[in-house]
Parts: C-alpha cells; sequence; structure tokens
C-alpha cells in the first residue's frame, strides 16, 4: 500500500528505529507497522525486525508481557510465515512461541481466581486476553482452544459490564479506552481465527459508540486544531485521541455498513489518530482513511450508568457540547467527579472543564475552570506557577 520513502512510513521508520536497549518497547510496534504498511523486505531488515522477535522469544516470558505481550504477538504473525526467517529458525520461534503459550497459561503468571493479580480491571483484561491472542496466531495447535476458553470467559465478564447505552465502569478520558483496545484486539483476531465472532456482539458495538460518543468539539489545551478530543473526565490526561474508531469502522464495513461509516467519522475527525494499545502497529495497517463515512445524527442523550451529553449542532463550527457526570459509578474509580460538568464546549470553544485527580499534567487545572495556557513543562515552571510539589 505504501512506499518505504512515503512521508508517514518514514516517521514510522523513525520512532520505530528508537534505542530499545534490547528489551521489548513501544518502538518494536513502530517498526512492524512500518512493515506491515510496506510488505518490503528491506524495511524489515532495516529495522531488523528478525532480531527483535528473537528478542520477545528469548526472553522466554520474563517481559511486560501486560504491555507487550500484544507486540511479540502481531509480530511472529508478519514474520514467521513471510519467508524472511529461514526454515530451521522458524521451527525453534514456533516451539517459542508454544512455551510463551504455557507460561500465560499458568496460574504463576496470572490468576485472578487465586488473588495472582492486580486490582486494576485493565491489566487483568490484559493478561487474560493474551492467551486468547497467542491462541489465535497458534490456532493448529492442538492446545489452542484450551487456552482461547479463559480469554472468552474474560471477554464475556466485560461485555457483561457494559450498560445499556455502552456505559462502562472507567474514566472515560483513557482507561476505558485502554481496556476496551485490549477487548476489539482480541475481538478481530478471534473473529479472524474462526474462534468467536465479538465484532458485532451488540455490546462491543454498544461500547465503541458510547467512546465515539464522548468526543468533543475540540481539545481544551490546542481548541484550534480542529480535531475532536476526549473530555477531562476520570483518572488521565486532558484531551486524548484513540484510534478504536477507526478499528471498528474496519471491522464492521460489511456487516454494518452505516455503523462502520459512523464510527469512520468520528474517527477521522480525530485527526486520525493511530494511538491504541495492544494491536502491535497492526493498527496502522488495519484502519483505512478511505473508508466511506457518514456524519452520525447524534443529538442530546442519557447514559444511565455515566451521565448526560447535551449537544446542539453536532459536527458543526458552532457545536455547543456539555457533558455532565451524573450517575453513580459500580467501579467506582472516580465517585468524587458526580455532579460536575466534564467538559462544556459553546460555538465551538471549549469554556469550561472538570479536570479532577489525574495525572501531573493536569495539577494546575481546577474544578470547572478554563485550562491555563502554557507552554513550558517542566517541574519548576508547574512549581512556581501552581504551587506544584510533586516530584515529576
Amino acid at each position: 500500500k505504501y512506499t518505504a520513502g512515503h512521508g508517514r512510513v518514514r516517521k514510522l521508520i523513525d520512532l520505530g528505529s528508537e534505542e530499545t536497549f534490547g528489551k521489548p518497547h513501544i518502538a518494536d510496534s513502530k517498526a512492524t507497522a512500518a512493515y506491515l504498511l510496506t510488505g518490503d523486505p528491506k524495511v524489515a531488515e532495516k529495522l531488523q525486525l528478525v532480531g527483535r522477535l528473537r528478542k520477545y522469544l528469548d526472553c522466554m516470558g520474563a517481559f511486560d508481557k501486560m504491555r507487550f505481550l500484544a507486540q511479540a504477538v502481531v509480530l511472529y504473525d508478519a514474520l514467521i510465515d513471510s519467508g524472511l526467517i529461514d526454515a530451521q529458525e522458524s521451527g525453534v520461534m514456533r516451539a517459542k512461541m508454544v512455551f510463551l503459550a504455557y507460561h500465560l497459561a499458568d496460574p504463576s503468571n496470572w490468576s485472578v481466581e487465586r488473588g495472582y493479580r492486580s486490582y486494576n480491571l485493565n491489566m487483568s483484561v490484559n493478561h487474560l486476553l493474551n492467551l486468547g491472542r497467542i491462541a489465535c496466531v497458534l490456532k493448529e495447535h492442538p492446545m489452542a482452544e484450551t487456552w482461547f476458553r479463559p480469554a472468552a470467559a474474560m471477554m464475556e465478564d466485560m461485555l457483561a459490564q457494559v450498560g445499556p447505552e455502552g456505559e462502562w465502569p472507567e474514566s472515560v478520558s483513557n482507561y476505558v479506552h485502554v481496556t476496551a483496545s485490549a477487548m476489539l484486539s482480541f475481538a478481530v483476531m478471534a473473529k479472524s481465527a474462526g474462534f468467536a465472532d465479538y465484532v458485532n456482539d451488540t455490546r462491543m458495538k454498544k461500547l465503541c459508540s458510547f467512546m465515539a460518543k464522548q468526543y468533543a468539539p475540540c481539545g481544551i489545551r490546542n481548541p484550534k486544531d480542529g480535531r475532536r478530543a476526549l473530555p477531562p473526565h476520570g483518572r488521565s490526561q486532558a484531551g486524548h485521541r484513540w484510534a478504536l474508531a477507526g478499528i471498528m469502522a474496519r471491522a464492521t464495513r460489511k456487516t454494518d455498513p452505516r455503523y462502520s461509516a459512523e464510527q469512520q467519522w468520528c474517527w477521522l475527525k480525530t485527526g486520525p489518530s493511530y494511538d491504541v494499545e495492544q494491536f502491535g502497529g497492526w493498527e496502522e495497517a488495519y484502519t483505512d482513511t478511505g473508508l466511506p463515512a457518514a456524519h452520525p445524527s447524534w443529538e442530546s442523550e442519557a447514559f444511565p450508568q455515566a451521565g448526560v451529553i447535551f449537544r446542539h449542532g453536532f459536527g458543526t463550527k458552532d457545536e455547543f457540547y456539555a457533558n455532565i457526570v451524573s450517575a453513580d459509578f459500580n467501579h467506582q474509580v472516580f465517585p468524587s467527579e458526580t455532579g460536575c460538568v466534564s467538559m462544556f464546549h459553546a460555538m465551538g470553544s471549549p469554556l469550561a472543564g472538570s479536570f479532577f485527580g489525574g495525572y501531573s499534567e493536569r495539577e494546575e487545572c481546577l474544578t470547572s475552570r478554563v485550562s491555563l495556557a502554557r507552554k513550558d513543562n517542566s517541574p519548576e515552571r508547574r512549581r512556581s506557577c501552581f504551587g506544584y510539589t510533586g516530584t515529576e
């Protein structure tokens, strides 16, 4: 689809060339994406993709699997039958991948029922779905269905958490997307491998619609860039943009063209953004800016387990948007936000927002105040202006 000289590929090559010090790294997904976009063996050689796959497999499971297992799976799937690995080494790599699957399945790796876990929802979801992802790329193995079952059970548990209008108990600005990234990655892989179709599950589609509907007309930090952005709601930075709508648009383009077109419109309005987790670089090749897009006819809407979004002039330059958090949350990640105005826009411009909690990027943002303009993000600047006392 692209040549190695294309601007988008060159950027991925630059990002993928970052020094990783021999450890799994986000740069690996950028390098994989550059190869997937081009299919060019020279790109794979330049970025040492076979060596990167060796790096993952030679760890014998001793790496941050929650964050980087999906990268290993995608890299393996991209290379194992590509002709870039000789027959002898490919057999060894297959054996090491099987070992990794057995390692993931061992309770000592992660076991919710035994208490071998953290209490962050997205972490348990990622660990259990990792086993399902590896089952999908090893689907011919006799144990593949056995490995798939715990992941399928976790997926069903998570889909049961989806509210009547797609609501999710984690923060709108970030963590719903972290968990949903894992779920959608698994859903697409499971469908492709022939195990199950979660992509077209009504609950999955509702969840993706809920996330897409949260986007405000623009971000609070760069309101003139014209890109829709998430409101500052829950634990995270303000103004995130994710690629999940674009992925869902591609996944449903044949089964539900209207839904796909609305998701595509939402994705394109983010820039489009390619920011997503648990796709390992695959998102760059899977999403497609050329798919049909349709302006959704969304109006003001209530989400019983989250709140209310008031809209007027949706999708126009003079859009009014008010996101009010007005429900109790079963996960209780951010109960202090109930009753706040998460974001308020008038005539397409941000007027106010709520900034409870979160990460260090938001310490100067007070409840229902306009975000202060700044360019210097250094700790020294933050201490001098905002009474910042942290260490980051």
